[in-house]
């Protein structure tokens, strides 16, 4: 039987990254969520308040997103080294 190897590119095969997420990356993408929010309320610059309400609501879920992608890519980057350890330690 052939020893494991580390391949980096099978990684998204083996372990989600969401449950790698805990108290901390939900508060990140909270926080990215609260800054990027108000933007909206600017950029759209109407007197009507729905679409600056909308607006807001858009550039909040950008915010949640960006913060989203940071998390996963520091859960990916944990999982990457927990392998690393695994096959070269």
């Amino acid at each position: 039987m052939s020893n494991p190897t580390y391949d980096p590119q099978t990684l998204d095969n083996y372990e989600p990254f969401h449950k790698e997420f805990g108290k901390k990356e939900f508060a990140i993408m909270g926080a990215f969520t609260a800054v990027f929010a108000p933007f909206g309320y600017f950029i759209a610059n109407s007197k009507d308040k729905r679409v600056r309400i909308m607006a807001s609501v858009a550039t909040a879920c950008l915010g949640a997103y960006s913060g989203h992608c940071v998390c996963v890519t520091s859960a990916r980057e944990r999982i990457e080294k927990r392998r690393w350890y695994k096959y070269h330690c």
